[in-house]
């Protein structure tokens, strides 16, 4: 009688542990799905409990029908622009310009090419490089054809992939050159938006404490960006004033710091709450067992 009993509290036994077994293997799944969750937007804890009550599978489709979850949509990098414009589909081919300027009329094809390259004048440029290197590309001048504009254009087209993109003092002589022998007209868009934005008294009102010599000096330099909205080189002496004042500059300076530290305190906050709900996780991987052990031996003491 003793070896039976013996026999049924192993077999029971053996049950608990597998049940243990197969509880451990769940839960580790739902962790592995879970911190998958972390990265989208369904966030671990819901990860992690609609695999452990529902099932891992539909946990794991849940999460992966979950869209990423993005924390900064700022910093992109604009490296490789340049490039990638310098020798796009499309640019000129050095050998169909000779033969233009030695018979006087457009090669098979080039025609065609032009016309599908035609550039808007009335966009907004990212920088004056850009713009230069859009406007004064040869095949601008091939339709109508001036030899005297190509040649000009090819001279300075090769000084702009040969200087360096962030000279602002050697890209505005060639600028200046280029409007000279090419008589393009350089767009003060980009330039007058730009100060517009940056010297906005309307961006200092909230300053505290109120700072009146700040809205002054921002309220002067705005009035006279808009009364000189079409004239470059004007922009450009009042750009060289602006960026210069300095408690314009130290307004902004302090706002960069202090957005710099709301975002490091939210970063850390971020990571506390999910180091927190980690923690919270592997207690309960560790304690649920343990319980669910002791209800067990508990109902086989008093069966």
């Amino acid at each position: 009688m003793s070896n039976m009993g013996f026999i049924l509290l192993m077999s029971d036994v053996d049950g608990i542990v597998y049940m243990i077994l197969g509880l451990f293997f769940i839960l580790t799944i739902s962790y592995g799905i879970g911190c998958l969750g972390r990265k989208r937007k369904i966030g671990f804890g819901w990860a992690f409990f609609i695999s452990l009550f529902l099932n891992p599978l539909i946990g794991l489709i849940v999460v992966l029908c979950s869209k990423e979850k993005r924390m900064d949509d700022w910093q992109e990098s604009d490296s490789g622009i340049d490039e990638a414009v310098m020798h796009r589909e499309g640019n000129i081919k050095w050998e169909e310009i000779s033969k233009v300027m030695r018979d006087g009329k457009n090669p098979s094809g080039t025609q065609e090419a032009i016309e599908a390259h035609k550039i808007s004048h009335s966009e907004t440029y990212e920088s004056l490089y850009m713009e230069l290197l859009d406007k004064c590309n040869p095949k601008n001048f091939m339709e109508p054809y001036d030899k005297k504009k190509v040649d000009a254009a090819i001279l300075i087209y090769n000084d702009l992939s040969r200087i360096d993109k962030t000279n602002e003092k050697h890209i505005r002589v060639i600028r200046d050159r280029a409007t000279l022998e090419l008589g393009i007209k350089v767009s003060t868009d980009r330039l007058y938006n730009e100060l517009i934005d940056y010297c906005n008294p309307q961006n200092f009102l909230t300053a505290v404490p109120f700072q009146a010599d700040l809205l002054q000096a921002a309220n002067h330099f705005y009035a006279e960006v808009r009364a000189n909205k079409n004239d470059i080189h004007e922009l450009e002496r009042l750009s060289s004033l602006i960026y210069a004042s300095k408690v314009i500059s130290l307004f902004y300076e302090k706002r960069r710091i202090k957005e710099e530290e709301e975002r490091r305190i939210k970063e850390e906050d971020l990571k506390e709450r999910e180091a927190a709900a980690d923690r919270a996780m592997w207690i309960l991987a560790f304690l649920v067992p343990i319980i669910i052990v002791v209800v067990a031996l508990v109902i086989m003491i008093f069966e």
